[in-house]
């Protein structure tokens, strides 16, 4: 991948970002980037600079073969935080339903306000995530991680609140299957997002053994995870005071924490390694 930071007359400081194309010769590569690199270093606009983009990049542009952005976020990543936004607030419901916070009552102007809310709010942060991705590139592929993670998270927590609101159980063996059969969702989701989306790589296609790694990673944040939420929840308990869904909730966000990080050190090292 290459950034492009160049000088263009009245249009101020602009950004590209060019992907690698196949069909990209090296020296249309060579020339628009030593073309960029005189108008940097001699600080004024450069007409090759200009020819180069004229020449170039718009016509390919124009024809569809490459992506031109602010930030390195694309059509498709928008796209993809949209679909997470969308799943946050539909997710978010039974979570808010089952610990009925203060002033919480489910309608369908309620239920359109928190899903908006999120939609808005997920493509509001890969637009940040995107501009600071142009200083780091690392940054920008955890932000992406970070979402998938979150939605991961959100499969976990609105499952596990669906089965203990249907059911009414908040502790107690019970619990054992629902955190496993939530969090196995969860895990195969976490997957899927992050082979094809965070951590995806050209050419990249699914296979069982490389799911069976992930699973095996993953096998020991379900211990940690179900061991937290069964220990707080059955041996500990809910403080005076609180509620049991309440509880439930508080164990499973201590829980998730951990994976978090567990998960995203055993994807990027062991599982989605370049």
């Amino acid at each position: 991948m290459y950034i492009i930071r160049t000088l263009f007359p009245g249009q101020g400081l602009g950004r590209i970002v060019l992907r690698k194309q196949n069909n990209f010769s090296p020296a249309e590569k060579f020339s628009s980037l030593s073309a960029v690199v005189r108008s940097r270093l001699t600080n004024e606009p450069s007409p090759t600079a200009s020819e180069m983009f004229l020449k170039t990049i718009r016509p390919r542009f124009c024809n569809g073969r490459m992506n031109i952005m602010i930030g390195l976020a694309t059509k498709k990543d928008y796209l993809l935080v949209s679909i997470v936004g969308l799943a946050f607030g539909i997710l978010s419901l039974p979570i808010l339903e089952n610990i009925k916070p203060p002033h919480w009552e489910l309608t369908l102007m309620s239920a359109a306000l928190v899903i908006t809310g999120f939609f808005l709010f997920a493509n509001f942060a890969m637009w940040v995530a995107g501009m600071i991705g142009l200083r780091s590139l690392a940054l920008f592929q955890f932000a992406k991680y970070g979402a998938a993670g979150a939605l991961s998270a959100f499969i976990d927590l609105g499952l596990l609140n669906l089965f203990s609101l249907i059911f009414q159980i908040f502790s107690g063996p019970a619990i054992l299957i629902f955190n496993s059969v939530s969090f196995l969702v969860a895990v195969t989701n976490s997957y899927l997002w992050n082979k094809f989306w965070a951590f995806k790589k050209e050419g990249d296609t699914a296979n069982l053994r490389e799911y069976s790694r992930f699973i095996g990673i993953t096998l020991v944040g379900l211990v940690i995870n179900t061991a937290i939420v069964f220990i707080m929840t059955t041996f500990i308990g809910a403080p005076e005071g609180t509620s049991e869904p309440l509880w439930e909730n508080v164990a499973k966000f201590s829980a998730i924490i951990p994976n978090v990080i567990w998960n995203f050190f055993g994807y990027k090292f062991f599982i989605f390694k370049s």
